[in-house]
């Protein structure tokens, strides 16, 4: 693919203070980063509406030992923000009563869960990562006297917002005062712990803190914005997830072949979160929670396993549709319709949106992925930048039996009898509004340089200080200006990776690079990249990690 360079206009002396100028940092912020200090850096939950009402009402559920019930989603955000419920209540009550559905049951709260609930005989129960369009269900809630609390991150719509639930925890109210409004479901799950706390001492801080790997491991999976209160969460998460308690936790590090030592952002968001993923996936969500709130070692360990050999089957019939899907790709026309739609009744459910997002990687278009059952289709999407999705489902929603998301993903229901309309109006619709400009991926450079000196350990530590790096918080990219590079040879069992030395002794690997013959010895070039530490034994190593090159003064600035 053929990318289309940013390059940055700051005028700062050296790589680090370049980055942060581009980015627009504040002096407040960059203090943050250099010295965190992770209760200073936050605000006081208590002011969150709908809060102090949700922790009274929990406070005298468990001091009076009701029965209460958990209702959390079925994805590694939902789950751990469920496990984190549990594990700090039982401390204090033993009557926990917790569901989960199954993706073929389907997202969000159920006429099934609320007779769950009922036979439990439970007087409360709490709703996690779902429940901010459960109107009717609130109601029905209410009307069987259960006090309902729902903590949810997703979009309000005003029509069908749970006005009977006894509380609601959703940073997207209109209203809101609480100044980061961005939290995955275990995000906020944690504040209501450490309001908890605040309120009523019934945790202290230490213990307060080694819950934070639950809720490190919802922020990184769930991709929300890492950034503020999220990048402190998961900054300070990673920390206790690399000394966890937590017995599962250890026996999924261990079988994922992670060094507790160096788990970061990538261990969590590759390795963890799409196991505990793989579950709700392929077989029953039950069990990744309750591979986070076991404490039997032997049990804990054949729980890692089983999430283990189903994640591996996630991947071989991921590889198995994708392949299918890519043949049906061939046969249509989308470099006219600009979108792509695809189905069949063979696909697994659980790894529509996982198909969708490797579409959008290969063809760099919006993908539609859709299984057939029971007379509908039920799909996952996914966009590009530049193409807001839910704005294209909304104008084609008399076409859709149901929808939801955001502008880069979502989940639909289309019934058979309008799917080739449905069909029509997404081609229509795409082909109006994505043009080239949308189509040229971006790279956006924080920072360039001509002196390869300049990649060296201080400005890679400097750089690390603005780790973990994810959404909104990116990696910082670097460009070598006019450089000359020698030494190259091809690596990798495939040799279809590419190392050289840039200048004298800067070594740089460039993975799967495209073998077209324009990368030659003693020639200039123009190089982005990453600045990474190799580390061998004893020994590290400032090395350059390409994305991406040309010809020296090739790249100009957009």
């Amino acid at each position: 693919m053929k990318y289309k360079w940013v390059l940055p206009k700051n005028k700062s002396q050296g790589l680090f203070n370049q980055i942060i100028e581009s980015r627009n940092i504040s002096k407040l912020q960059l203090n943050k980063f250099i010295t965190p200090n992770f209760f200073n850096d936050q605000s006081d939950p208590r002011i969150i509406s709908g809060l102090k009402k949700s922790i009274g009402r929990i406070k005298k559920a468990l001091d009076s030992q009701e029965n209460i019930g958990l209702f959390c989603d079925y994805d590694a955000d939902g789950i751990p923000a469920g496990a984190m419920l549990f594990k700090a209540f039982s401390k204090f009550n033993q009557n926990l009563s917790v569901y989960i559905p199954t993706r073929q049951e389907g997202y969000g709260i159920s006429d099934k869960s609320l007779n769950f609930f009922l036979d439990k005989k439970c007087s409360l129960v709490i709703a996690v990562d779902v429940g901010i369009t459960a109107k009717i269900l609130a109601e029905k809630f209410k009307h069987q006297k259960v006090d309902l609390i729902i903590i949810d991150h997703h979009l309000i719509i005003e029509d069908l917002y749970p006005t009977s639930a006894l509380a609601v925890i959703d940073l997207k109210n209109k209203n809101e005062k609480y100044m980061f409004k961005d939290f995955s479901a275990g995000g906020l799950v944690w504040k209501l712990l450490y309001a908890l706390h605040l309120e009523y001492q019934i945790f202290s801080e230490p213990e307060i803190k080694w819950f934070l790997d639950l809720a490190c491991i919802s922020t990184i999976s769930d991709i929300v914005p890492l950034v503020d209160e999220n990048w402190l969460i998961s900054k300070y998460g990673l920390i206790v997830l690399s000394k966890t308690k937590n017995i599962g936790l250890k026996k999924l590090i261990d079988i994922s072949s992670i060094d507790p030592e160096k788990i970061d952002e990538y261990s969590v968001g590759f390795q963890i979160g799409p196991r505990l993923n793989a579950s709700g996936r392929m077989a029953n969500p039950i069990d990744s929670f309750n591979l986070l709130i076991e404490n039997d070692r032997k049990v804990a360990k054949e729980l890692a396993e089983k999430l283990d050999k189903n994640n591996r089957l996630r991947q071989m019939q991921m590889e198995d549709v994708f392949l299918e899907a890519q043949a049906k790709i061939e046969k249509l026309s989308i470099d006219k319709h600009k979108i792509i739609i695809v189905k069949s009744i063979h696909w697994q459910e659980g790894i529509l949106g996982l198909v969708a997002s490797k579409i959008v990687d290969k063809y760099y278009l919006p993908a539609i992925v859709f299984k057939e059952k029971k007379g509908e289709l039920v799909g996952s999407v996914r966009s590009i930048r530049g193409f807001d999705i839910e704005q294209a489902l909304e104008k084609n929603k008399e076409n859709i039996e149901s929808f939801g998301g955001h502008k880069m993903a979502a989940g639909l229901r289309v019934k058979i009898d309008k799917y080739y309309k449905f069909k029509q109006e997404m081609i229509r619709f795409a082909s109006a509004n994505i043009d080239k400009k949308i189509l040229t991926k971006k790279i956006i450079i924080d920072a360039k340089t001509d002196d390869c000196n300049e990649i060296n350990l201080k400005q890679y530590n400097l750089i690390e200080k603005m780790r973990p790096f994810g959404e909104e918080n990116r990696q910082p990219i670097v460009m070598l200006e006019n450089v000359e590079i020698t030494d190259t040879r091809e690596v990798g069992k495939e040799k279809n990776h590419l190392s050289f030395l840039i200048g004298d002794k800067l070594r740089a690997i460039y993975f799967n690079y495209p073998k077209n013959g324009r990368i030659k010895s003693r020639e200039k070039y123009d190089i982005c990249g990453n600045i990474i530490l190799n580390t061998w034994g004893e020994h590290k190593k400032i090395e350059f990690r390409v994305i991406d090159l040309r010809q020296g003064g090739e790249a100009v600035s957009t």
